[in-house]
């Protein structure tokens, strides 16, 4: 049986495409946002079609249970940070001309991702995805939620289906562990005070799909296991027909964000002959 991984290997992300806005209305929104509670006056018709304000301030509220408390907003090379008691996200937004939100997405960031020597992110990864497991590399609460010998299985069957670690490549949005048969991202990879990992998330590296029409896309997603949603619109466009929709009228999953594998609405103005491809 595999082991089940517990919310500290967890991500919640919430992702909607559209245009970049100034960053300081951008600031000044994510900054009210996280100070909440999330009005529906805050969020554009078209976000909220796909996303109620009820439902962003569940997911906002499984962020805050991860994270701790909400500090501040600022930037870092030109994006959008929001600091919290215990970790820190990145955030893509976009607002129309009323300050609405269009788009968002939180990008968990890679702790210190530019030092370097043994303590660093890139160091730090070599050794665990290297193996032997060493438990001293973890603080006592990630061991909690995931006690050593699931840990230690959870990074032997990555390294029998991967093979040997070739590299680790880092920069503040995440990671790339390079095994000798394909790659893994590492999308949050968190530290305490005392350099131990507290939060760590890996996934497949997930290739860009394009598609020759929307109705390719639509039977793409229409192909996928499971129950599938799909709603693609125009950005900034009221009232139009959507470019594709698929079960477009079923509610979205409820629960906590842990238990989400991801959550998303992608709204773009389409190219010509192109369209957003699938998501897991």
């Amino acid at each position: 049986m595999r082991p089940t991984r517990p919310a500290v290997l967890l991500s919640f992300s919430l992702l909607t495409c559209a245009q970049a806005q100034a960053p300081l209305g951008v600031l000044e929104a994510v900054t009210r946002l996280f100070s909440g509670p999330v009005q529906a006056a805050w969020l554009a018709p078209d976000f909220q079609a796909a996303l109620s304000a009820a439902q962003l301030q569940t997911a906002l509220d499984g962020l805050r249970a991860q994270l701790g408390a909400f500090r501040s907003v600022e930037t870092q090379g030109g994006v959008a940070v929001a600091v919290f008691e215990k970790g820190r996200l990145g955030v893509q937004a976009a607002l129309d001309d009323q300050g609405r939100f269009t788009g968002l997405r939180f990008t968990p960031l890679v702790a210190n991702a530019d030092a370097t020597g043994a303590g660093s992110p890139r160091e730090l990864l070599k050794r665990i995805f290297s193996g032997p497991l060493d438990p001293a590399l973890f603080a006592p609460a990630f061991l909690e939620a995931l006690p050593e010998a699931q840990l230690r299985s959870f990074l032997e069957g990555l390294r029998a289906q991967y093979g040997p670690l070739q590299d680790v490549q880092v920069s503040a949005t995440g990671a790339t562990l390079i095994f000798e048969n394909g790659p893994l991202n590492v999308t949050q990879f968190t530290l305490d005070a005392q350099g131990r990992v507290t939060g760590l998330v890996v996934a497949p590296v997930t290739p860009d799909v394009t598609f020759g029409s929307p109705d390719e896309a639509r039977a793409a997603f229409d192909a996928l296991p499971g129950q599938v949603s799909l709603l693609v619109q125009e950005v900034g466009v009221q009232g139009g027909a959507p470019v594709i929709a698929l079960n477009a009228a079923r509610p979205w999953r409820s629960g906590p964000p842990s238990n989400w594998r991801s959550w998303a609405s992608c709204r773009r103005r389409s190219a010509p002959g192109s369209a957003p491809g699938p998501t897991n």
